[in-house]
């Protein structure tokens, strides 16, 4: 009886290790990602974009990746290759040494207009989904969520930490100036000197915001904008003109990243916050800027600087 209970065993044990390694199913992984749809959807179809969330690549050296004809990726012995974009979905192949493997990418909507999901598809054993078997399928589950981690980190994706606030400042009193690139340091504290004085004249209130946004407009020369935050007496001052007026509505909406680095790279913040809003569908109603206090900036280029950036939007 024994016997005949340790073989019944023996070969209900053969039948399921033989099931559960040979026979193959589809398998479904699916994860929110808090982002604009398109934006999910650019970051499985390209291959720039792949190599920065795709597991091993994402964890690799950049000089150790290479990337040819803008569909395959190479490094250390693993290559993805996009052998098929369809829609909302994507399709890798993935080598590794003489294994390969296809996986499935699915962006798809959700009820919100703030997070859509990514379905990771692909085909697997049994065995191997217990236990783990198969690096190449394991790869791309940790890629699933290495791909969540990555878009919803706003440092890794732009470089700075953005996010976004409400205003509170709503009154700026505004002149602007274009000077050659060699004048900038000069001429901003002139500007900001007169914003103050004339401030004083018409009894506005400073109360110790500077603003700037500055854009090229020329190989050697810049547009400067500046203003200053006011409180009082805004009946006075006019809408246009050499000193003007500017208002933000009170509790709308602003982008905010903070900013570590030299003044002279500002452009760089002014980048990634206008990428930022282009990636989540948002509509500019101003122009970005940098927010300090009184006399916290000299305006050298190789300063070292520490504020925090806005952008107004809708």
């Amino acid at each position: 009886m024994k016997k005949k209970l340790a073989a019944i065993v023996f070969i209900a044990l053969t039948a399921f290790v033989l099931y559960a390694t040979l026979v193959s199913k589809d398998y479904n992984k699916t994860v929110t990602i808090k982002a604009p749809l398109l934006k999910l959807h650019n970051q499985i179809s390209f291959i720039d974009y792949i190599a920065r969330w795709y597991i091993p690549f994402a964890d690799a050296d950049s000089a150790d990746i290479k990337i040819q004809d803008r569909d395959k990726i190479t490094s250390f012995g693993t290559r993805l290759k996009i052998i098929k974009l369809n829609g909302l979905s994507s399709i890798f192949k993935i080598t590794e040494g003489n294994n390969s493997k296809e996986v499935l990418f699915t962006t798809g909507r959700n009820d919100t207009d703030t997070s859509h999901t990514v379905t990771l598809s692909y085909e697997n054993n049994l065995w191997n989904e217990w236990f783990g078997n198969n690096n190449i399928i394991s790869n791309a589950q940790k890629s699933l969520l290495s791909l969540k981690d990555y878009i919803e980190d706003t440092k890794r994706v732009y470089g700075y930490t953005i996010g976004v606030t409400l205003v509170t400042d709503t009154t700026f009193l505004f002149t602007q100036q274009i000077v050659a690139n060699s004048n900038k340091k000069e001429a901003l504290k002139k500007l900001y000197d007169a914003l103050i004085e004339y401030a004083k004249e018409k009894n506005a209130g400073y109360n110790g915001t500077k603003i700037l946004y500055l854009a090229a407009t020329g190989k050697d020369s810049i547009h400067l904008y500046t203003s200053i935050g006011i409180t009082s007496n805004i009946e006075k001052i006019p809408l246009y003109g050499d000193f003007a007026l500017r208002r933000m509505p009170y509790q709308k909406n602003l982008i905010i990243a903070d900013y570590e680095g030299t003044f002279g790279k500002l452009n760089e913040l002014f980048t990634a916050m206008e990428q930022y809003r282009t990636d989540n569908s948002m509509t500019s109603m101003a122009i970005p800027f940098i927010k300090f206090s009184a006399n916290s900036i000299n305006f050298d280029d190789n300063e070292i600087i520490k504020v925090k950036g806005f952008f107004p939007i809708l």
